[in-house]
């Protein structure tokens, strides 16, 4: 299976990086190569690539600053997506789409389903919405993938985020009226092959919830990088309302995976074990 990577050079990028094995050929493309913007670039990419699929990591993520850079979050998330979407199409090349479960407002209090509606409440979900929309529409083979709270040992995000505060302050306050799933990278971009592979074996296509096992609030989260990454410092709950944002952010986001687990053979894993795997990962020579 010969697979194109794009956003190569972000987060879950990186991951696929670490993640390749010799069963598939990953092509990683990054923005100066293959610009979600620019769909004759795209169409040239993709007619020339011989790929039989194309994973897009490629995405505009900061949930706040989106809130006054809408119009770029709309032109890369939905937009983008869109061109994206028809281009794959073009060249029947499978494509799977990667969202976020922001797209919900975060009123419920037991896990979202793939057909419950979506209601975001920031511009970044919004942009993710309307980018889930325009994609399933333009493509009808594709494969939609909702997943939550990804972290990674690299990069900008909240585990590196917390280890740093607690190196320079010794304590953090971290809000515990937030509830979803922490997702590793490294796991994801995993199993997303594994997705792939199977989905490409049996012409699945449609909307699918992805995250590890259990749930837990940021909070929960940092006190367990704290446990795992054997961090001594001070860590203290609070609620949102200790840390004012723009950007509002659903207080209960919980994915349901029972689609999945029903359509996929994938392992499970807790987030705590999750977390423990990124650990051991970082060491690694």
């Amino acid at each position: 299976m010969k697979v194109l990577i794009t956003g190569a050079n972000g987060q879950l990028g990186e991951a696929f990086k670490r993640s390749y094995t010799k069963k598939h050929e990953l092509v990683f493309l990054s923005r100066a190569v293959f610009d979600l913007n620019d769909e004759e670039q795209m169409n040239q990419v993709l007619l020339e690539s011989n790929a039989d699929a194309l994973i897009n990591c490629a995405a505009y993520t900061n949930v706040e600053l989106a809130e006054s850079e809408k119009d770029l979050a709309f032109e890369t998330n939905a937009f983008g997506a869109e061109r994206l979407a028809r281009a794959c199409s073009k060249h029947k090349v499978k494509l799977l789409h990667l969202s976020t479960d922001y797209v919900f407002d975060g009123k419920r209090t037991s896990p979202y389903k793939e057909n419950d509606i979506t209601n975001p409440i920031n511009e970044y979900g919004r942009s993710k919405a309307d980018g889930e929309h325009l994609v399933l529409s333009g493509n009808a083979k594709a494969l939609l993938i909702r997943v939550s709270w990804v972290y990674d040992f690299e990069g900008k995000n909240f585990l590196n985020t917390m280890r740093k505060l607690a190196f320079e302050r010794g304590g953090v306050s971290v809000v515990n009226d937030q509830i979803s799933s922490p997702v590793y990278a490294g796991v994801l971009a995993s199993d997303l092959l594994l997705v792939l592979e199977q989905s490409l074996e049996g012409d699945i296509s449609g909307c699918f919830h992805y995250r590890h096992e259990g749930s837990a609030s940021w909070y929960d989260f940092a006190a367990e990088i704290f446990k795992v990454f054997e961090i001594d410092a001070k860590l203290e709950a609070v609620d949102s309302g200790a840390f004012p944002t723009k950007a509002q952010r659903p207080r209960y986001s919980l994915l349901s995976t029972e689609k999945l687990r029903c359509t996929f053979d994938l392992s499970k894993l807790s987030w705590q074990e999750a977390l423990k795997r990124c650990h051991e990962d970082e060491l690694k020579p």
